[in-house]
């Protein structure tokens, strides 16, 4: 009995230790594009209670970096942030301007090995990240 009582209690302590274990989707999420010699670097953080979002745009080897944090919480499905934000910032010859911003939203999403497919409901565009 007493060995019983042990290994419930271990199987209970396991089971919590996993529940409060990262979903994938939790670490650095990114894309990068490039527009009419424009470069856009995207990264997405995300961890237990908020979302960073980080975008450099960089022309002609000169780049401007802006970044906005919003809480956030997701489950095994939805990705859902709760706050909005936004920065931007430009050379100052004016040359170059970037800017980030993040809306209070839900999304839903798919880990498929290295990818995180972001999504909502009724619009069939999805944004494809890299885990970075």
């Amino acid at each position: 009995m007493k060995k019983l009582i042990s290994l419930l209690a271990v199987s209970i302590l396991s089971m919590a230790s996993l529940a409060q274990a990262a979903l994938p989707i939790e670490g650095n999420w990114g894309t990068r594009f490039t527009q009419n010699g424009y470069v856009f670097d995207a990264t997405f953080s995300i961890q237990n209670n908020s979302i960073t979002l980080t975008n450099v745009c960089s022309w002609q080897g000169r780049s401007v970096k802006v970044q906005v944090t919003v809480p956030a919480s997701y489950d095994d499905k939805t990705l859902t942030t709760l706050g909005s934000a936004s920065d931007e910032r430009s050379l100052p010859d004016g040359s170059l301007h970037c800017n980030v911003s993040a809306q209070a939203e839900s999304m839903n999403y798919v880990v498929r090995a290295n990818q995180l497919i972001l999504s909502q409901d009724g619009n069939p565009q999805t944004m494809v990240l890299t885990r970075k």
